[in-house]
């Protein structure tokens, strides 16, 4: 481009097969199960020019059961949809030695799919994981940076 430089980038991992097991018991498929998702994605779009930089993210966490093992006649709720996060960085960079960010993550306040963090067994349990920017909501920040030396 004749105003700056467009730079990309596109993640796009599919998860087949994915199995937990402890000492002898049976091996357990948890690909697809809460914080497991079969299909998950991000793309990150950056455009950077004489110092300026924006940048958008989008990332994609595809539909998930609660367990495998459920079926329509052991619960009413087998899992949760899809979901997708837009986030924003603009910064600008005055000299090598100082630069500015605005980071607005969960641009849009998206809450996670419901009900996904609906009985999860405390603080790190994978939905909590999975679906944190949701559980914040939109968050802001601004940032500078001095390098002294």
């Amino acid at each position: 481009m004749v105003f700056g430089k467009p730079a990309d980038q596109c993640a796009l991992p599919r998860y087949l097969a994915l199995k937990s097991q402890v000492a002898t018991a049976a091996p357990n498929d948890i690909s697809g199960q809460l914080g497991y998702s079969k299909s998950k994605g991000s793309i990150d779009l950056v455009y950077a020019n004489k110092g300026f930089l924006w940048d958008w993210q989008g990332i994609f966490i595809g539909p998930a059961n609660f367990n495998n093992q459920n079926t329509t006649t052991s619960q009413d709720i087998l899992g949760v949809g899809s979901w997708w996060l837009i986030n924003s960085t603009v910064g600008m960079k005055f000299n090598p030695q100082f630069q500015v960010r605005f980071i607005v993550d969960n641009v849009f306040n998206k809450q996670p799919p419901f009900p996904a963090i609906a009985g999860t067994g405390g603080n790190f349990a994978s939905a909590t994981t999975t679906y944190f920017s949701g559980i914040l909501g939109r968050t802001l920040q601004l940032e500078a940076d001095y390098k002294f030396f």
